[in-house]
């Protein structure tokens, strides 16, 4: 950007508009202050009267803490979801452990009455060898 000339041109290099000296002056100024904004914006900036910049200011304060708030409410929904998927695996868990402890006992039941049987069927067949004894 050249002031001196009165020729103001923005960051690409292209050539906006022919000022006079005093205005070229004022736009590097506001261009420094403004940093990386644009020129229409920083043009934009000059055409407003100083009560539609505090309008546009108060516009950008509220812009920027409706933005902080919308982001602070997203981290606290991905902590609360955190902490759901954290409950609910919790109690996956727990019912798998249940199921698994129904079906081992379940499996042993299973297998004390298919021991017993077993143990009944000897038994019967013991029992008429012996009676046969005690007959004779």
């Amino acid at each position: 950007m050249n002031c001196r000339s009165g020729v103001v041109v923005d960051v690409n290099s292209v050539t906006i508009s022919l000022v006079t000296l005093h205005d070229a002056n004022i736009s590097c100024l506001l261009l420094r202050k403004m940093g990386s904004h644009s020129w229409q914006e920083v043009e934009n900036t000059q055409l407003l009267r100083p009560e539609d910049l505090a309008q546009e200011r108060q516009w950008e304060e509220q812009a920027n803490l409706r933005r902080n708030e919308l982001l602070q409410q997203k981290r606290q929904f991905e902590e609360k979801r955190k902490i759901n998927q954290n409950k609910f695996a919790e109690i996956i868990r727990r019912w798998r452990n249940l199921e698994n402890r129904r079906i081992r006992k379940s499996e042993e039941y299973m297998e004390r009455m298919m021991t017993s049987l077993s143990l009944n069927g000897e038994r019967t067949l013991v029992t008429p060898h012996a009676s046969e004894e005690n007959i004779t």
